[in-house]
């Protein structure tokens, strides 16, 4: 799950992100291809963030998680 304090239009459109990254190799060339693929297909806007910064806080996640999770 997504959360945080960003905005994005529409709002809804985080849901097919969390979606679209289920079972994605968790390497950060396949989060990115997610990432980019979400906002092309979506065609959604971040006022002051990029989808770049998304993969950088998705990334920073991943490598916070613990080998047994």
């Amino acid at each position: 799950m997504i959360t945080d304090d960003y905005v994005m239009h529409p709002v809804e459109a985080i849901a097919s992100l969390e979606i679209m990254l289920r079972g994605v190799n968790t390497a950060e060339p396949s989060v990115r291809k997610i990432v980019n693929l979400f906002y092309q297909k979506e065609s959604v806007t971040t006022p002051g963030s990029t989808s770049e910064d998304f993969v950088t806080a998705i990334m920073k996640v991943i490598s916070n998680l613990s080998p047994n999770c």
